[in-house]
């Protein structure tokens, strides 16, 4: 089931040096030890930490007793590719032989995988493509599709501060993007 995909687990959590509203899930691929990055919110960050320091795994309990009391066994979680500075995850469960599929945010998800002792996965080709963003030593790589507007903004502007135009310019060309496609999706509703 997990052919072509790339297993993780939970190694930790930090927050951004420079932009200290970066909140960031650590993901560790265990047979290379390479390492994969997540954006998430504040408050993600402080449901991870009370699992993985408190074992406190309110974020899934009830649907994982709703899922055994429906004889149902979670198989694993796949991390989705992120969209508008989201990163949202499918839990994969079992039942009689067939697979069901819960879409839910990325903190119940590795919440869920850890009370459950299961692993993480993402499609190996996000994961390599990832670990190949250069990055300077002790500093992460992140897509500019985790990355929330706030964020984005910020770097945008540490970017001109830099002289860094390129990318400043790939920012701002994000940012124009999402506000398209939030104009588009409200005219529709």
């Amino acid at each position: 089931m997990y052919d072509n995909y790339t297993e993780l687990i939970a190694d930790g959590l930090t927050r951004g040096v420079t932009l200290r509203d970066a909140y960031i899930l650590v993901l560790r691929e265990p047979s290379r030890n390479a390492i994969f990055p997540v954006l998430i919110s504040e408050t993600d960050f402080q449901t991870l930490k009370d699992a993985m320091t408190k074992g406190d795994f309110t974020a899934s309990r009830l649907m994982t007793a709703l899922a055994r009391k429906m004889e149902m066994i979670v198989l694993g979680v796949r991390l989705l590719p992120p969209q508008s500075g989201r990163t949202q995850a499918l839990i994969d469960f079992e039942r009689y032989g067939e697979l069901l599929t819960l879409e839910t945010d990325i903190a119940a998800a590795v919440v869920a995988a850890m009370e459950n002792h299961v692993s993480i996965w993402i499609k190996d080709e996000q994961f390599s493509r990832q670990n190949q963003m250069p990055h300077d030593e002790g500093a992460m790589a992140l897509p500019i599709g985790g990355m929330n507007d706030l964020l984005l903004t910020d770097v945008m502007q540490a970017a001109v501060e830099q002289d860094n135009f390129e990318l400043a310019q790939m920012i701002r060309d994000e940012l124009t993007l999402r506000q398209r496609n939030n104009d588009t999706t409200a005219e529709a509703h």
